[in-house]
């Protein structure tokens, strides 16, 4: 399958800057702040999903221009047979198979989020700024004196 292309306010790619006194990143997009490629490697939890279309996405690369991501579906109602990181790359045969899977390297990968199973489903979606008005840029409350 190809990859689909989304375009979305620019705003939701920002990578945002590092602020030391609050050792978070400030005016960071959603779709950054999602990234999870490196939690799904390590086992751990991915980080809070974004939004789009009503669905919860996860980001697994980021780069200055794009991202890449993955829809979750809850386990309980994923019709499919799964498999995990370790899985995928548990031999260099296997490993092989997941980056030439058709659906993605991540598709149908279990992950956990919030306390609950998770299911990465491909193909993965490319996303790019652009004037698409899916969600709004985040807004700005100006003074009002």
């Amino acid at each position: 399958m190809e990859t689909t292309i989304r375009k979305v306010n620019p705003a939701r790619l920002a990578w945002g800057t590092f602020d030391h006194t609050k050792s978070d990143y400030v005016n960071e997009g959603d779709i950054p702040a999602s990234y999870s490629g490196d939690c799904i490697a390590m086992g751990q939890p991915v980080r809070k999903p974004f939004r789009m279309d009503g669905e919860m996405w996860v980001t697994i690369a980021l780069s200055n221009k794009e991202a890449r991501a993955y829809r979750l579906c809850p386990l309980r109602i994923f019709k499919g047979t799964t498999t995990t990181y370790r899985d995928k790359t548990g031999t260099a045969e296997r490993a092989e198979e997941a980056r030439n899977d058709p659906n993605g390297f991540y598709d149908r990968m279990i992950v956990k989020h919030g306390g609950q199973e998770f299911v990465l489903c491909g193909p993965e979606m490319q996303i790019v700024a652009g004037a698409h008005e899916d969600i709004p840029a985040p807004q700005v409350q100006l003074a009002l004196f």
